[in-house]
């Protein structure tokens, strides 16, 4: 689950941070982006709240003695699994959403960065003198001017301010700074003297030059495009006394879209926060899977696949009866004990004795409950070892002993039989363990919660959830 929010947010990547030779505060389109997308990493991430209620009730259920208990634990932590991943779905649509928007800003934005800059390209000046009476054609070059070429030729990319430092001034730009939308147009003003715009100019009396040498024919430095303000909102978020930087687009359209976008991501991470279901077991009967494994495990039998007709108007009863019916009970009932499971270093791996309700950190509870499980299959594997060599031996004395005549049945063996049917076997040979058990039923007792075990053993991973 983790994995899909981190492909939804694909510009989220982080390397370790260092000085940023790529980027400056004058880069304020990527500066822009960059805090945006660190914003959105920060606010936007998935809740864990179910997620950490269920390794608390696993780890509870894992701890104790009374294994009917840690079914109906085991049952309630699988339901808050279940409701993690529903917290998980609807903070991954949010975010998908909020990724999405501040993906289409970011193209937005390197479109813009590169018309800012087009937008100020200028020609360079050539006001050689024209040899004047010749009659020779003389021929100049219209040139870009190298201070203004209009190119954009910045080195910062997104990716690379959002894994290295910021620069001096950054972490304002999403509060301090405010789009001035602007689209840019061919530069149609007329031909005057003294504009700013790139022109020829001819003349016999020197005016073309800023000396009075003659000059027939010269060529000024100008603009050749211009911006006007955008036409339908001329910036984006509104920020009282924020200080305006510019960005410029090809339409009014594009720029009122990035206008929008702006808008909508500092309205939604102003305000942004993840919800979490509450997962109260009562307010879950409608979950045909849990009631199902609540049901199980109340009649003590894991072979029902359905809960009956006369049963379905009780099944709300065994629900509160066995978690509680509010939220002042279900605290009584299930999570006083819970938050009081005692962790110590033999149980659970804890460098001191506490309580399983001082364990806040999901990592920790995970360890501790990976401690646990793997314990159990240590002990486990050493009961299976015993019985083992306990069997091995068993088998080896009744083979030593079969065949023996019965002056040479001694040490391990003993002569039994009758007159007509004697035989050397192993001393104190166990009978066999009956299938039946003698007829008598498997019963497990815990105290007022007694029920019988009819069909399989009540494991703590009893009836996975659906």
């Amino acid at each position: 689950m983790y994995k899909a929010f981190l492909i939804a947010l694909t510009l989220l990547s982080m390397a370790a941070a260092e000085t940023n030779p790529n980027c400056s505060i004058e880069d304020h389109h990527e500066v822009y982006i960059g805090e945006l997308v660190k914003k959105l990493r920060t606010e936007a991430i998935l809740p864990e709240v179910n997620l950490k209620k269920s390794k608390q009730l696993k780890i509870a259920a894992l701890l104790t003695t009374d294994r009917k208990k840690a079914a109906f634990l085991q049952a309630l932590s699988d339901l808050h699994l279940s409701c993690q991943r529903g917290d998980d779905e609807r903070a991954l649509q949010t975010v998908i959403g909020l990724a999405s928007k501040a993906a289409a800003l970011a193209h937005m934005a390197g479109n813009s960065a590169a018309l800012t800059k087009l937008a100020k390209l200028k020609t360079k000046a050539n006001d050689n003198a024209f040899t004047t009476g010749s009659g020779a054609a003389v021929r100049k070059r219209i040139e870009v001017d190298t201070t203004e070429s209009g190119i954009h030729a910045g080195k910062c990319t997104i990716n690379s301010y959002i894994s290295n430092d910021a620069p001096p001034g950054a972490l304002q730009a999403l509060t301090g700074w405010q789009l001035s939308l602007k689209v840019i147009k061919p530069d149609t003003t007329a031909e005057t003297q003294g504009a700013t715009q790139a022109m020829v100019c001819e003349t016999n009396n020197g005016q073309c030059s800023s000396s009075s040498g003659g000059t027939t024919a010269g060529i000024s430095s100008g603009t050749l495009y211009k911006t006007d303000p955008a036409a339908n909102q001329q910036t984006g978020k509104v920020k009282p006394s924020a200080t305006p930087k510019e960005w410029v687009f090809h339409s009014d359209a594009i720029a009122h879209q990035a206008a929008q976008l702006d808008t909508e991501l500092s309205d939604t991470l102003a305000t942004y926060a993840t919800t979490t279901d509450s997962c109260e077991p009562y307010n879950k009967l409608d979950d045909n899977n849990f009631i199902l494994r609540v049901y199980k495990i109340a009649k003590g039998d894991d072979t029902v696949t359905e809960i009956p007709q006369a049963e379905r108007n009780n099944i709300k009863n065994i629900v509160e009866t066995s978690y509680g019916k509010d939220p002042s009970t279900y605290e009584e009932t299930i999570w006083k004990d819970v938050k009081a499971t005692p962790l110590t270093k033999s149980n659970s791996g804890r460098p001191s004795d506490t309580k399983l309700e001082s364990i806040s950190t999901l990592n920790d509870l995970q360890q501790i409950e990976a401690f646990i499980k793997a314990s159990d299959a240590i002990k486990q594997n050493e009961r299976s070892s015993a019985s083992t060599s306990e069997c091995k031996a068993q088998i080896e004395t009744a083979s030593a002993c079969k065949g023996k005549e019965k002056k040479n049945c001694n040490s391990n063996c003993e002569w039994e039989g009758t007159e007509d049917k004697e035989t050397c076997k192993p001393k104190n040979e166990k009978e066999g363990v009956k299938v039946e058990n003698d007829g008598k039923t498997n019963t497990n007792t815990t105290g007022s919660n007694s029920f019988v075990i009819k069909k399989a053993p009540l494991l703590l991973e009893f009836l996975p959830m659906g």
